[in-house]
Order: structure tokens, then C-alpha cells, then sequence
């Protein structure tokens, strides 16, 4: 009975983990879409349907816009947050991976 309740916990463990990077995704997203409607207009005019721009999180902080810099620091947070836990619960990235794959499967 102890092995399925740690089995139990771990799997909320990673579920929570993935949860997290869902909303750092997100979160990014909403990032890039408040550039591309502000500082980087221009840069959007510029681009057609289909067309691609590679976007780092760093590229981010070196924009003004407030809005901008508070997501980036939430998404930081996010970042060293997730980082933590895995780290505390010694998650490898192969287990998160797997356990994610796992979970898209079924």
C-alpha cells in the first residue's frame, strides 16, 4: 500500500511538472503576441502568413514594454520553480519526457 501512494504522489509530481511548462508555454505565447503588437509592429507588418520568427526568452528582455518585462519575470519564476522541484525530486528529463508521452498516449 506505501509503494501506491509514493507512485500516486510521484505521478502528481510530474503531472504537476508538465503543468508548468504548459503555462510557461503559454505564457510565452502571450509574450510574443504583446511584442508583435507593440514594440515589434513593425517586425509583424513584415511578416506574411506562414512566414517564421525565431524567438529566444532572452530576446524579450531587452524590450521596454513593462507588460513585457513582468511576463518575462513570471516566466523566470516559472522556470526556477520547475527547476526546483525536479531538482528536489531528482526528475530527470527522461522521466518527464517519458511519463509526458505516456500521458499523451492514452
Amino acid at each position: 500500500m506505501r509503494n501506491q501512494k509514493k507512485d500516486h504522489y510521484r505521478d502528481c509530481l510530474l503531472r504537476s511538472l508538465i503543468s508548468l511548462e504548459k503555462a510557461i508555454d503559454e505564457i510565452h505565447l502571450c509574450t510574443l503576441n504583446l511584442a508583435m503588437q507593440g514594440e515589434w509592429e513593425d517586425i509583424n507588418r513584415s511578416f506574411e502568413a506562414g512566414d517564421i520568427l525565431n524567438v529566444t526568452h532572452d530576446d524579450f528582455r531587452q524590450m521596454e514594454d513593462k507588460n513585457v518585462k513582468f511576463l518575462v519575470d513570471v516566466v523566470d519564476e516559472l522556470m526556477q520553480r520547475h527547476a526546483s522541484i525536479q531538482n528536489i525530486n531528482a526528475v530527470s528529463n527522461r522521466e518527464l519526457q517519458t511519463y509526458s508521452g505516456e500521458k499523451n498516449s492514452r
